[in-house]
């Protein structure tokens, strides 16, 4: 059995123990939580507050919705910032700028939250952030084909948001496991954000597969609009006129 310590943000929720209820096969079911350990929505009541409650395979709080991106069965992967999520999956990827934060974990297991971009000549893993650091939002740009990954680096074992990178260990090596849950997360002041949901253990070790061993949220960077890249070129002139 795994042993497992935890960190959340805010207040401790007490809701959402329960396993969300799926039954369409184009989701990862998610099972429910061990012990005092959290589900989806109370660790999403955590992040956003209020009383998040389980609508199928999606999560609200009335004010909030976090819909679930399908883990199989569309025809394209997800972009950033978010465009059509209800037609996509969350296997492949595609963005510009985006700010990445760690916002919650339950586990035992160290790792290292990145990504994979597939349009280099030799796709790698590139590190992003620890997920022991905590609501410190990290900034850059990806590619317009990419992967997340996670390496857990107790265990050397990386896994990708595309399941089919993902071979079981032992028994299970000739599997491969779907290792991430994702939402789309929409709400006041023009919220949209993603928040992936992973599991740190796969098919032939100790995995519970309750997806809340590591909780990250990633947001796009808005480029600088008309305005500030002209103030930005006034100031700049300024300073050319009193150098002169």
């Amino acid at each position: 059995m795994k042993t497992r310590t935890f960190s959340v943000v805010a207040f401790a929720a007490v809701s959402g123990i329960a396993a969300i209820a799926q039954a369409d096969p184009q989701y990862t079911v998610v099972n429910a939580p061990p012990g005092a350990e959290l589900g989806h929505p109370a660790i999403l009541s955590n992040m956003y507050g209020g009383t998040w409650g389980a609508s199928g395979v999606h999560v609200t709080n009335g004010t909030h919705g976090a819909m679930r991106v399908m883990d199989a069965g569309a025809s394209a992967g997800m972009s950033i910032p978010v465009a059509a999520p209800e037609l996509a999956q969350d296997d492949v990827w595609a963005g510009n700028l985006v700010s990445v934060a760690v916002r919650a974990r339950y586990a035992g297991d160290s790792h290292i939250f990145g990504w994979i971009d597939d349009t280099a000549a030799e796709p790698a893993f590139a590190p992003i952030i620890s997920t022991h650091t905590l609501n410190s939002p990290v900034m850059l740009e990806v590619s317009s084909n990419f992967r997340w990954a996670l390496h857990n680096t107790s265990t050397g074992l990386m896994f990708t948001s595309a399941p089919w990178s993902n071979a079981g260990v032992g028994s299970r090596s000739a599997e491969t496991f779907d290792q991430l849950v994702t939402y789309h997360v929409t709400g006041p002041s023009g919220l949209s954000e993603i928040a992936l949901f992973w599991e740190d253990r796969i098919g032939g070790q100790s995995a519970d597969y309750d997806y809340n061993d590591a909780v990250i949220t990633i947001a796009a960077v808005p480029a600088p609009g008309a305005g500030a890249l002209a103030a930005i070129g006034l100031i700049g002139l300024a300073g050319s006129r009193r150098r002169k």
